[in-house]
């Protein structure tokens, strides 16, 4: 629920109103911070990287996404990386303090916003060099698995130092063998877990994706929803779609025709056996689904164990969280 905008030589963050800002219980709910990335990277960034003779990836956008080309630094460039680190750290003085943030996300291999997206198909798609692919792009860019762990370490570092009294969530997935020869999900893994072990269930892993079409628990080994299930009790994550008013029946694990509140019932269920802490709904669905939401509200809450204290107090992940978009 927030946002940040860039300028050269400066950060200005500011938060964005609350709906029906009036009203002194909304206020007092908690929310959740956005650090973005991918096509969001302002252009003067893109330019400092270009200018250092780094290297760009492009892709297309999915027509549902837009179809667009998107041209930007590669996620483990030295210069995309420090300016991340100064502007998450401008973040963190504004924010760590504030007690409406609950949550903050970041995100070092998100090839479009916070969310984790690297696209690794090998179809040649017309994008220069002729007869070339996604994956074939990334490795002639220099792609290495342990530049991504690098650069996923260096983020979250980054992040849990600006925001030391937050939990702090990490959307996972995984890429391809071809590009990452140790297993598809082994990044993800690999950056998720050594977060674990420095900072504990500080640091929350999540997926933007979860709908009735979500395998079941426990998901195939070395797949993402595989390492989300390990990953418990440090989860949530966010739906895929709304529910209410989609004709398309996005979430639905038969397509159209489809019931929107059995279907948003189903995908927070499967939330749920997934160990989910927290979940992001969306409006249509708070405000179409009242309901469901109550339902939902108390089901997660089953998931989410009553914090543990330790020595060092860390934030615990938080629970139940409704976000309006």
């Amino acid at each position: 629920m927030g946002r940040g905008e860039s300028f050269r030589g400066q950060i200005r963050l500011e938060l964005l109103r609350y709906r029906n800002s009036e009203s002194k219980k909304r206020r007092q709910k908690k929310g959740l911070l956005r650090v973005s990335a991918g096509q969001n990277i302002p252009g003067w960034v893109a330019a400092a990287s270009k200018a250092a003779g780094e290297p760009t990836f492009s892709f297309y956008e999915t027509d549902q996404q837009g179809g667009q080309l998107i041209t930007e630094p590669v996620f483990w460039t030295p210069t995309l990386l420090a300016k991340k680190a100064k502007f998450i750290a401008a973040f963190g003085a504004r924010y760590n303090s504030n007690p409406v943030v609950a949550i903050v996300t970041c995100q070092f291999a998100g090839a479009r916003n916070d969310d984790n997206n690297v696209p690794d198909s090998t179809a040649v798609d017309g994008i220069p060099p002729a007869g070339s692919s996604e994956v074939s792009r990334w490795l002639a860019a220099g792609y290495t698995s342990a530049k991504m762990v690098d650069a996923g370490n260096k983020v979250i570092s980054d992040t849990m130092t600006a925001f030391s009294n937050k939990a702090v969530a990490l959307a996972i997935g995984s890429t391809s063998t071809e590009l990452d020869p140790q297993g598809a999900d082994y990044v993800s893994r690999t950056v998720i877990n050594t977060a674990h072990l420095k900072w504990g269930n500080q640091i929350v892993a999540t997926r933007n994706n979860i709908s009735e079409k979500a395998p079941p628990p426990p998901a195939p080994t070395g797949s993402s929803w595989s390492l989300m299930y390990d990953l418990r009790p440090a989860v949530g994550g966010q739906m895929l779609w709304f529910s209410y008013g989609d004709s398309t029946c996005r979430n639905a694990a038969n397509g159209a025709p489809c019931d929107a509140a059995t279907v948003l019932t189903h995908s927070v269920e499967r939330a749920h056996d997934y160990g989910w802490n927290y979940l992001e709904i969306y409006n249509a669905d708070i405000m179409g689904l009242p309901s469901v939401i109550h339902y939902a509200h108390t089901l997660l809450a089953q998931s989410s164990p009553s914090p543990t204290p330790t020595p060092n107090s860390k934030p615990e992940p938080p629970t139940n969280l409704h976000v309006v978009p």
